[in-house]
């Protein structure tokens, strides 16, 4: 299902010229009726996709597939990599600058997870260094948030119990979705916004917990 207002916003920022080659190209059908109104409502006349546009249209399909692939592969054997660094780093260098490193290669190893979380959400793919900025940033900013936390916990003379680590996990969702809401923008050059700032952490937190708990899992059962 795809998101209806988003591709009307979408269609509307580009020229006549960017919408009539892109109805010449295979789009699914609520898509192109989008499209189609789009083009009658500045004058335009829809173009017919004939069975050569089709057949070209699905060679370059099929091209885009293979690119999606080879970068799937390339992008596991990188986390792979940046996770397996980041280890060594913390656990090597010790807690200055190992925890330094550790957290610059981190972020690395999020920001694959930031990008794929905004593509879930409002289907677009932040450049990589805007991404890696925007996750660097706001690991620092909850790791602060949760030394503060722990600070007033233990000035309370209290220790954080299930409730206080769910507290903590929201805390740093609302921190990190604000993180997002400033620093990424969507296609059209407007702000992502608080609320999906917040869908796209979720999903980003939840993906980065599963791997990393998954593989601490499977490493423990190979050691025991």
């Amino acid at each position: 299902m795809i998101d209806q207002e988003y591709i009307k916003s979408h269609y509307a920022q580009l020229n006549d010229d960017e919408l009539v080659r892109l109805s010449k190209t295979d789009l699914v059908p609520e898509a192109r009726a989008i499209l189609d109104k789009e083009l009658q409502s500045r004058g335009q006349e829809p173009a017919v996709t004939t069975p050569a546009d089709a057949t070209a249209s699905n060679r370059v399909a099929e091209h885009q597939r293979r690119v999606s692939i080879r970068r799937a592969i390339f992008t596991a054997s990188s986390l792979a990599v940046l996770f397996v660094a980041s280890a060594i780093a913390n656990k090597s260098l010790g807690s200055g600058i190992g925890a330094a490193i550790g957290g610059a290669v981190g972020a690395a190893f999020a920001m694959f997870f930031l990008r794929l979380s905004m593509k879930i959400v409002v289907k677009h793919l932040p450049p990589l260094g805007t991404a890696y900025v925007t996750t660097l940033v706001g690991g620092v900013a909850c790791y602060l948030a949760n030394l503060l936390f722990a600070y007033a916990a233990a000035q309370a003379g209290r220790e954080l119990t299930g409730v206080g680590y769910l507290v903590l996990v929201g805390v740093n969702i609302f921190i990190y979705a604000s993180v997002l809401d400033l620093l990424l923008k969507l296609p059209d050059s407007r702000p992502l916004g608080f609320w999906r700032g917040c869908l796209v952490a979720i999903i980003q937190f939840i993906t980065v917990f599963a791997l990393v708990g998954g593989t601490y899992y499977v490493g423990n059962r190979i050691a025991a």
